[in-house]
């Protein structure tokens, strides 16, 4: 037996040891619809197991550096999918996980002092290394002065460069659902504070 990564389904599936790969452009409509994680659990595990011996369900694939900007939507999305594997009475024998590229690593040495780069320290303008801007060059350290910009570059590409800009809100959640990662009131106030010295 070998281990088989499917990057997406339905796939003939070998009968082996298969992590089955949930692929990132699913992970809004799981992390959104249980129904959706459902049917997708039905049609690509459920289906071929116990035939196929499948270990892992590995949800999404380096989400932490996807170009789109999925990672808001993995944590349901696991959630989501471990509930469907309880649906079909297989969560005592697959398990839900999600590959990770060590890009995602803020520090890797030493091992020790490994850390994640903080998405949310960037939102909440605390301190955290910045973003490129590989478009214009600039370095941007907080996720609203980088929204302001891509307002102003949409405005630039209408020809509208001489009209001024206005921020007439903006905020945090101070509480949110159980998938509403980072809402939370301390967040909230960090972000008021912040924003708003």
């Amino acid at each position: 037996m070998i281990p088989t990564r499917l990057f997406s389904g339905p796939y003939p599936v070998p009968k082996s040891r298969s992590p089955s790969i949930y692929p990132n452009e699913l992970l809004f409509a799981a992390a959104k619809r249980q129904a959706f994680a459902n049917l997708w659990v039905e049609k690509n595990v459920a289906a071929y197991y116990p035939s196929t011996q499948i270990e892992a369900i590995a949800v999404g694939n380096e989400v932490f550096v996807d170009p789109h900007n999925t990672t808001t939507f993995l944590i349901p999305a696991m959630k989501n999918v471990h509930k469907a594997l309880v649906k079909y009475n297989l969560h005592s024998a697959i398990k839900v996980s999600s590959p990770i590229a060590l890009g995602a690593l803020q520090n890797s040495y030493p091992s020790s002092a490994g850390s994640f780069k903080s998405r949310i320290d960037y939102a909440l303008f605390r301190e955290n290394p910045g973003v490129v801007d590989p478009g214009n060059g600039l370095r941007y350290f907080n996720l609203f002065d980088a929204q302001i910009d891509a307002v102003f570059a949409a405005m630039s590409a209408l020809k509208y460069e001489d009209i001024k800009l206005v921020v007439s809100e903006t905020g945090w959640p101070s509480k949110g659902d159980e998938s509403e990662t980072g809402a939370s009131v301390d967040n909230c106030r960090c972000l008021q504070r912040q924003s708003c010295p």
